[in-house]
């Protein structure tokens, strides 16, 4: 079996055409780089060479060498970074969500439960989250909604219902429920990093002026000191609390999207691996109802 090393220096020196450029590129000497190249020449048993006075170049039977040599190496490189993946998979958990909040939730009760794992955590769109449990991308995934396939298995995990956080003095404040189209034409602070949530106060308040924010610091500084309406969830309230809660109100969304049922999905062939997960979710769920 040839060197892998021996591959290498070759595309090195096609690509610099000379021994000298070439032994420079690699740190050593040029007479080695020489005796590599012999050596090559001598274990593929064709010449690949054409040698002159103080010069040798590829000849056809080189260049495809070298060609196959590039191929040999990118091979290596994919097979030890696939190697390495999979090593890496075996201890982390990767966990995709529809919002921050069920995901931060069920991260927490992950690492509870799979002590020694390495847990990876993302924020992403439903196509997404469902081309990443089904190409193994994701080992768990979170839906606002159920999911039905016959390679999947669900389970119910939370719920989260959204509320405006308005100012006493505004003229919405006195509302006893909101809908998001009454919030058109309304300056709202809005957070870009909140999920689904995002897309669906846009898309039902199309012409609310979104004073969006991509920054969680400036978020919370723009909430603590203006008077701008923003939206926060019973599930964010009792994890964060409510920002200056003497001058504001939460009115409830009335949108039936506003209630949003969690379901954290997984495919049925790792359902054995994450049993312990789903049955203290069902738990965790069983206590809320009582």
């Amino acid at each position: 079996m040839i060197d892998i090393n021996l591959w290498k220096e070759l595309t090195v020196f096609e690509k610099c055409g000379t021994l000298s450029k070439a032994a420079e590129e690699l740190f050593i000497s040029q007479p080695a780089l020489s005796r590599s190249m012999n050596r090559l020449e001598e274990e593929i048993g064709v010449i690949i060479f054409n040698r002159s006075k103080n010069k040798i170049t590829l000849n056809d039977n080189g260049k495809l060498a070298a060609g196959y040599a590039r191929e040999i190496i990118r091979y290596e490189e994919n097979a030890i970074s696939a190697i390495r993946a999979f090593d890496k998979k075996k201890s982390t958990i990767s966990i995709g969500s529809c919002a921050p909040i069920p995901l931060s939730e069920l991260t927490e009760a992950v690492s509870i439960l799979y002590d020694g794992f390495t847990i990876s955590s993302k924020i992403d769109d439903r196509e997404k989250l469902l081309d990443g449990l089904k190409s193994d991308t994701y080992d768990i995934c979170i839906f606002n909604n159920e999911i039905e396939d016959e390679k999947l298995i669900s389970f119910k995990t939370c719920s989260e219902k959204l509320y405006l956080n308005i100012d006493k003095n505004h003229p919405l404040a006195k509302k006893d429920g909101i809908y998001l189209s009454e919030l058109n034409n309304q300056d709202i602070l809005l957070y870009s990093e909140i999920g689904f949530w995002y897309d669906l106060v846009k898309d039902k308040a199309p012409n609310a002026n979104f004073l969006i924010q991509h920054d969680n610091n400036t978020f919370n500084t723009l909430l603590n000191t203006t008077s701008f309406p923003s939206f926060a969830t019973n599930k964010s309230i009792r994890i964060y609390g409510r920002n200056q809660s003497d001058f504001k109100v939460l009115i409830p969304v009335l949108d039936k999207e506003a209630t949003a049922n969690y379901y954290s999905v997984i495919l049925k062939e790792n359902y054995k691996k994450f049993a312990k997960l789903f049955e203290f979710i069902k738990i965790q769920e069983n206590s809320r109802n009582i």
